[in-house]
């Protein structure tokens, strides 16, 4: 299975260098393509069709509805054996990393969600003083 990493800009290429960082070496199933200024949708899926073809493909975006988005979206309509997902983190990535040989693309598809999900976190705790009883400070 092939797996996509596609965002705006330099954030896949970011992405890429941190997962490096925190996982080690990557599958050469995973690509990371950034959407830069000059590229188009059509540019785009000519990319995505050079790398992985009709290969059963994940495709991780940044933003719901976003050229990235769209043109996997457009991926998976015209091979089909593709799921696209919005909202990528390291969560996630490292996640599918780590079950993308052993799931099935629609389980591996809800895992990255779940995953994903459960990377993000309000921090919140609270903090008790407790007062000194001699100064009562």
């Amino acid at each position: 299975m092939k797996v996509l990493i596609v965002a705006h800009g330099g954030l896949s290429t970011g992405l890429k260098k941190t997962v490096e960082m925190v996982y080690g070496s990557i599958d050469k199933d995973v690509h990371f393509i950034d959407f830069l200024g000059n590229d188009t949708s059509e540019t785009l899926c000519k990319k995505f069709h050079e790398i992985v073809g009709d290969s059963t493909t994940l495709f991780l975006t940044d933003v719901l509805g976003g050229t990235p988005f769209l043109a996997g979206a457009l991926h998976k309509h015209t091979y089909g054996n593709t799921e696209v997902i919005s909202g990528v983190n390291l969560p996630m990535i490292v996640s599918v990393l780590e079950e993308k040989d052993e799931m099935k693309l629609n389980e591996l598809a809800n895992y990255a969600l779940e995953e994903g999900k459960d990377g993000i976190e309000l921090y919140n705790i609270e903090f008790k003083i407790e007062e000194d009883e001699e100064d009562g400070i």
